[in-house]
C-alpha cells in the first residue's frame, strides 16, 4: 500500500502535512492530511486495503475559482 500512497502523492503534487497509520473497519490504513494547488486548499484521505483492493476515502476543501 505504501507504493500506492507515494504514487498518489506524486501524481497529485501534494504537500503532506501529516501521515500516520490508522485503523478503519478493523483494517490497517494510512491517513494523510495535505495541501495542494496554492493557499487555502486542504484535504484528508485515508487509504485502506480490503480483499486485495485499495480504497481511498477523503475530501478536499478550499477556495476554487471557476471561469
Amino acid at each position: 500500500m505504501d507504493n500506492y500512497v507515494e504514487k498518489f502523492i506524486a501524481d497529485n503534487d501534494l504537500t503532506i502535512e501529516t501521515r500516520r497509520t490508522t485503523t478503519l473497519a478493523n483494517r490497517e490504513g494510512i491517513k494523510l492530511t495535505y495541501r495542494f494547488g496554492g493557499t487555502d486548499r486542504y484535504g484528508e484521505v485515508t487509504f485502506v486495503r480490503n480483499n486485495g483492493n485499495i480504497y481511498a476515502i477523503g475530501y478536499t476543501s478550499g477556495i476554487f475559482l471557476f471561469q
